[in-house]
Formats: structure tokens, sequence, C-alpha cells
């Protein structure tokens, strides 16, 4: 389960730091886009596009999450535990584009598994 996490978060901080320069996360910008009045940014078939991607990964992960626990190898609430992943991978594009410090997302990303599956060896 923790290494399937990581290289979840491995891939997640790859494609984020791909590109010259970075292009980060073409979900969250593309979310930061839309328009909270009719006809300023994105419109709203953008948005329902955007939001059921988020919804199909965070599936993929609450999928991973409950079938750990089966297995004995995580005790949360998959649901819960996987909205919170995945709104740490937003953040995390976000990040890249602010800092672009790649061990400084690798430590955030080390860090949510922790507090998801509990700390390594402990």
């Amino acid at each position: 389960m923790r290494k399937r996490l990581t290289a979840f978060f491995d891939l997640t901080i790859t494609n984020f730091r791909s590109g010259t320069p970075p292009r980060g996360c073409p979900t969250t910008r593309g979310l930061m886009e839309l328009g909270a009045v009719e006809g300023e940014g994105l419109d709203e078939e953008a948005r329902r596009a955007f939001a059921d991607l988020i919804s199909r990964i965070t599936a993929l992960v609450q999928d991973t999450l409950s079938a750990g626990a089966e297995r004995g190898e995580f005790s949360g609430n998959s649901a819960a535990a996987a909205l919170h992943i995945i709104t740490v991978t937003r953040g995390l594009g976000v990040l890249e584009r602010a800092y672009g410090d790649e061990p400084q997302l690798r430590k955030i990303a080390a860090h949510t598994i922790d507090l998801v599956l509990g700390k390594k060896g402990g």
C-alpha cells in the first residue's frame, strides 16, 4: 500500500515538474481559470469535465485504500483519506508553480502518506 501511494505521488510530482519551465498541474490550473460569473473564464462544461476527472482519480485512490483495508494495511475511512490525498495533490500543483521546490513537494507527499497510513515502521 505504501509503495502504491508513493508511486502515485512520485508520478504526480514528476508530471508537475515536466517541461521547461515546469508546467504544473493542467487540471488545477484549468479549474483556477473557471469564472465565478457567466461569461468569465471557462464554461460550465469545462468545470464538469475537470470535476469528473478529479472524481475518477479520487475513486481510483479510494479503491486502492479499500483494498488495503481488506488486507489489513489501512484502517481509516477510505473515502475521506482519498479526498485528503487528492486535495494534497492539487495543493502540490499550486506549490510547484509558486516555489518550484521538488524536495519540498516530496517531503509533503511523504508526510501525507505517513498521516494516512501511519509512520513507516511505527
